[in-house]
């Protein structure tokens, strides 16, 4: 396996010379990103119009975000299950305008969804441990948009180095910079392998810190009805974290090994000659993580899981309020909020 940093953080593929690929795993690739694209894509879109119709605070701002690029992400997965339904021929990505835009919009995409991340689980455990503070709204919002903004450079920058131009791999079933390496693309790489891979850890150090404050200690005085919405926050916050770090330290990991010696991650992935664990590493897992938080949303979210419903079906919507009062809310269309 030749490994590669073109795509998101780093990526592992074969050369072009490789076997015929296995038509078997290939379909099975190809319907897990069709499902992805079913159900994440308006999963992500009615969590996304949840967030935008509730109170805007500050992880309100963010879940907006999240929603909005894994809907993208989970949109960007429907030329890649074409491919592999189609003996990885390019069809959709046979145009040079859409392979050049899917691959620079994608992996802009990739890694803000996990700079967002990184910022709901910093932000949250700041209001845990400094319960009377507060975080300017303005100041997340810049940070989310000045983010982007630098993504969008880095991707610039390795775009016109490439000579503005990506081609098809069959290799990944998708579109990939060519073999064309100059020393600032070698820099806008390494910046976007550092930026894809060391947000995952304020992420899990956060989400420690989390489930610490909010276990909290038995001379708190909590009643038991607090102290049951602080397991059931904490618990929320592992299985966030457990389903990030599933689909994102494996690749997280092989990023950083990547950057230090890549001639060791090629002799260590010698055994993927087809390209699957890699595909799955950097290619699969990232539409496989968006399908899976809108699923936690509605797993964990009880407002958000009533508002769904009654968008779906037309009928009440009752949302409690943090005084544990409830409003109740009737029409065709229901006010999300």
């Amino acid at each position: 396996a030749v490994v590669s940093t073109q795509s998101t953080g780093g990526s592992a593929a074969m050369d072009d010379t490789s076997p015929q690929f296995n038509s078997t795993v290939d379909i099975l690739y190809g319907t897990v990103l069709l499902v992805i694209a079913i159900l994440g894509v308006p999963g992500n879109a009615l969590s996304l119009h949840y967030f935008v119709s509730k109170r805007r605070d500050v992880s309100a701002i963010i879940y907006i975000w999240i929603t909005l690029v894994d809907t993208l992400l989970c949109l960007c997965a429907i030329p890649i299950a074409i491919a592999y339904f189609n003996n990885r021929e390019p069809t959709l990505f046979a145009s040079e305008i859409f392979c050049n835009f899917w691959h620079f919009i994608y992996k802009t995409l990739s890694s803000m969804s996990i700079f967002c991340v990184a910022m709901l689980s910093i932000t949250r455990t700041f209001f845990l441990l400094r319960p009377f503070k507060s975080i300017s709204k303005r100041l997340v919002v810049t940070l989310l948009v000045g983010y982007f903004l630098f993504q969008f450079a880095v991707s610039t920058m390795i775009y016109w180095e490439n000579g503005g131009k990506y081609q098809y791999s069959a290799n990944f079933a998708e579109c990939s910079a060519t073999t064309n390496v100059t020393r600032y693309e070698v820099v806008a790489n390494v910046v976007m392998s550092l930026t894809t891979t060391f947000p995952i850890f304020p992420i899990i150090i956060s989400c420690v810190i989390s489930i610490l404050a909010l276990m909290g200690s038995a001379h708190e005085g909590r009643t038991a009805a607090q102290s049951s919405e602080k397991r059931y926050a904490s618990v929320t916050i592992v299985m966030f974290t457990a389903i990030y770090a599933i689909f994102n330290i494996p690749s997280s990991v092989l990023n950083i090994m990547i950057i230090a010696d890549k001639s060791l991650v090629n002799s260590m992935l010698s055994f993927d000659s087809m390209g699957y664990f890699s595909n799955f590493v950097w290619s699969l897992s990232i539409p496989l993580n968006s399908l899976c938080n809108p699923i936690l949303y509605v797993v964990r979210m009880k407002n958000l899981r009533a508002a769904l419903l009654a968008t779906i079906t037309g009928g009440i919507y009752k949302r409690e309020e943090e005084d544990g009062k409830s409003i109740v809310r009737q029409s065709k269309v229901p006010t999300l909020v």
